[in-house]
C-alpha cells in the first residue's frame, strides 16, 4: 500500500549508521535521505520524525507491553487508512 522506494533504504542504512556511530556526517545524511521523501510524496511531515526521534527517550513513559500488539495494530490500521481513502 505504502512505496518509499530508495529513499526508504538510505534512511533505515544512515539511521541505523548513525545509532551505530554517532557522528555529523551521517546525521546530515540521515536529514537529506528523510528529506528526500518530499519528492515522492510532496509534503515535508516526514522531517518531523526526526525531532520527535531525538525528543521521545528523554521524556519517561511507561507504556504496559502487549507481546503481540503489533499484529493486531498493524493491520488494523493499514484498513483504517484504506477506508479512509
Amino acid at each position: 500500500l505504502v512505496e518509499f522506494m530508495w529513499p526508504a533504504l538510505f534512511i533505515t542504512l544512515s539511521a541505523w549508521c548513525y545509532c551505530r556511530k554517532p557522528n555529523f556526517i551521517v546525521l546530515g545524511i540521515w536529514i537529506i535521505a528523510t528529506a528526500s521523501l518530499y519528492f515522492i510524496n510532496n509534503s515535508w511531515w516526514a522531517m518531523v520524525t526526526l525531532p520527535l526521534i531525538f525528543l521521545l527517550p528523554s521524556i519517561n513513559l511507561d507504556f504496559p507491553r502487549w507481546k503481540y500488539a503489533f499484529y493486531f495494530y498493524y493491520p488494523a490500521h493499514l484498513i483504517v487508512l484504506w477506508l479512509l481513502k
